[in-house]
């Protein structure tokens, strides 16, 4: 998540030791967000091949609106009525009350995006 939150939506260029300003720049920014161990695993993997980091809005999405829906359910489940629970959660979420009743809608009515293939991490 660390490379998504940094560069989503950029690509990067591969690295291959020929051009000074590899060891610089984009490249600096990635030891700053990676251990030294996992740069070397993403240069080995990738080389001097360009490698596009996805943005990953749509999962993104479906973590956020799941982690609210759960937190919901617990405040209801705390004695909060659900309008109340909404007044808490929306702002937080960054989301207006019409959206969070159309996401417990589609729970209710199980109208979820399809469940696609589990991407394995690159580190794993």
């Amino acid at each position: 998540m660390r490379l998504v939150s940094l560069f989503g939506g950029v690509s990067l260029s591969g690295t291959s030791g020929r051009a000074r300003e590899r060891t610089g720049g984009v490249h600096q920014m990635l030891r700053e967000a990676l251990t030294e161990d996992e740069v070397k695993k993403l240069i080995r993997h990738f080389g001097s091949a360009g490698v596009y980091i996805p943005r990953c809005d749509v999962a993104l999405r479906e973590l956020r609106n799941t982690r609210f829906i759960a937190e919901l359910e617990a405040s209801v489940a705390g004695g909060l009525s659900t309008r109340q629970a909404l007044a808490r959660l929306c702002p937080r979420y960054g989301f207006s009350d019409r959206y969070a009743w159309s996401l417990m809608q589609r729970r209710k009515y199980n109208k979820s995006p399809p469940k696609g293939p589990v991407q394995t991490g690159l580190f794993d």
